[in-house]
């Protein structure tokens, strides 16, 4: 009977459930612990966002940057690591641009820097720890060069990466020329670019950018070219009038006809005809055209070539294999 009586008594409780005041209050605590969690889901989110779209601007900012080099090196005619030909400030440049001749085109070129290094008013809006600076003409407000204007500095990339404490020889912006000239057409580039997000340090993550600058020497380019348009004294064809140049237009008026380009630039060679009307090859045997050596005939008269990195024929342009 007692045995009864407890299990009723039981049974009532378990059928009594919760008081109001006992939902309230578990509400409540339930309340705090969802928007605690809530809350730090949320900033987290909101931290991760930031970081994303900080990257992208910084993507995009690389963009740019890569587009106005590729821009500037379609309208200038060489690209040199040499000093003399150009603006002050531009001393041990990686990467210049320059017209030789033309008065009208001054030279500008693209190095890093350590944000310190900048007028005192800016630096401190750069984290570095290398920017990407062009110094040369700016631009006027309708996108023109002021060619009449003194160079200026101009900071185009922040945050390039640095394995050294100069950023004058910043591995972040690398610069290599066609087998390694001095005075080239192409110009390979790799951009190291340091990450908004990630630990401080060595070890924050970059993104790195590379590709290629193309400077023109196609045909319809050839009318403002530097080298002899004079009868030449001797049988080895035009050579060029700049000395930073390697600009050649062979004769082709014997057989026998040679020239030699200078291994330490990019020799470009001028023919008037279309390509059609030539034959093209490594020797008088017949091998194929290559940089070290190509045989060039037309109508019976020829020349042999040596060190050829371009070929320039009317309709268009041969770059023979290495």
């Amino acid at each position: 009977m007692r045995i009864n009586q407890s299990l009723l008594m039981r049974s009532r409780l378990s059928q009594r459930g919760y008081t109001l005041v006992e939902l309230l209050v578990g509400v409540a605590l339930g309340s705090v612990v969802l928007g605690s969690l809530g809350g730090t889901l949320l900033l987290s989110e909101l931290k991760v966002s930031a970081n994303i779209q900080r990257n992208l601007d910084s993507k995009d900012d690389a963009s740019r940057a890569i587009d106005l080099m590729r821009r500037e090196a379609g309208f200038s005619r060489f690209i040199s690591k040499q000093t003399s030909p150009f603006s002050s400030g531009c001393n041990s440049t990686p990467l210049g641009l320059y017209q030789p001749g033309d008065a009208n085109a001054p030279s500008l070129c693209y190095k890093t820097l350590a944000p310190s290094a900048l007028d005192p008013v800016y630096n401190s809006s750069f984290k570095g720890p290398c920017v990407l600076v062009r110094i040369g003409p700016p631009y006027k407000p309708s996108g023109v060069l002021d060619t009449a204007a003194s160079p200026v500095t101009q900071v185009v990339l922040d945050g390039i990466n640095s394995s050294s404490t100069s950023c004058s020889s910043a591995s972040g912006f690398t610069v290599t020329l066609g087998s390694g000239k001095g005075v080239y057409r192409n110009a390979d580039i790799a951009i190291t670019q340091v990450q908004n997000s990630g630990i401080i340090g060595a070890l924050k993550p970059s993104i790195n950018y590379n590709y290629s600058l193309r400077v023109p020497s196609s045909p319809q380019y050839d009318g403002n070219e530097v080298y002899s348009t004079s009868p030449c004294a001797t049988s080895t064809g035009c050579g060029a009038t700049d000395e930073t140049t390697a600009h050649f237009k062979p004769l082709m008026g014997s057989a026998s006809e040679s020239f030699t380009g200078n291994a330490s630039k990019e020799n470009v060679f001028y023919f008037s005809y279309p390509y059609s009307e030539y034959s093209l090859q490594g020797d008088s045997s017949g091998s194929s055209c290559t940089y070290k050596q190509c045989y060039v005939q037309r109508n019976g008269a020829a020349v042999q070539l040596t060190n050829v990195d371009v070929l320039i024929f009317a309709d268009r342009e041969i770059r023979p294999n290495t």
